[in-house]
């Protein structure tokens, strides 16, 4: 006689019962049992386990838990399946939270697998944690290879064009304040050396 049947919570029983033909039905001779765990979970000593955050199990009866892919992450138990790393982030295999792209680097493309993944920010931009693209400074500030953010023009100097790497001098004849993104021409009566 076969049957399944429903224990617990998760858990379903198939139940495989011999009865020899000399007994009576309360002399049973074998009772056969596995457990069949709901997807999320797993079989050990006869209960269903949950799978622990960064793995997963997709099918129900799974013998075990697999670890996330590198480039996928899951945060919950129980889960059956991982999510694709987002951009601005890496994942390495059995990740249950996605790690930031340190600031000074960024990632633009999803399911990346080490922090190797995060390319350098280039001079003229900004990179914060987790950046999914670099940020171009603004006029009147500027940046080296690798920075996290931009720094202002000191006085004397300006920069006109985003995205750059330097501040140039001021001009003889005209001023810069802090951050300038233009000289500013002294008034009339006034100088300022160059």
């Amino acid at each position: 006689v076969a049957r399944n049947v429903t224990v617990a919570r998760n858990v379903t029983y198939d139940v495989n019962v011999t009865v020899d033909r000399d007994f009576t039905v309360e002399q049973l001779v074998t009772v056969e049992s596995t457990v069949l765990c709901a997807p999320g979970t797993f079989a050990a000593g006869g209960q269903c386990i949950d799978c622990a955050p960064g793995s997963f199990a997709a099918a129900e009866g799974s013998a075990a838990c697999s670890p996330c892919a590198a480039g996928s992450f899951q945060p919950s138990a129980s889960a059956s399946e991982c999510f694709a790393c987002p951009a601005g982030s890496y994942c390495e295999a059995g990740a249950a939270v996605a790690l930031l792209c340190a600031a000074g680097t960024w990632n633009g493309m999803a399911n990346a697998t080490s922090p190797a993944d995060c390319a350098a920010c280039p001079a003229g931009a900004a990179c914060s944690a987790g950046a999914t693209a670099p940020a171009a400074c603004d006029a009147g500030s500027v940046s080296s290879p690798s920075a996290s953010i931009c720094t202002g023009c000191s006085a004397g100097e300006y920069q006109q064009a985003s995205g750059e790497s330097a501040c140039e001098a001021c001009p003889s004849g005209s001023y810069c304040l802090e951050r300038s993104a233009t000289p500013l021409q002294c008034p009339p009566g006034s100088f300022a050396a160059g």
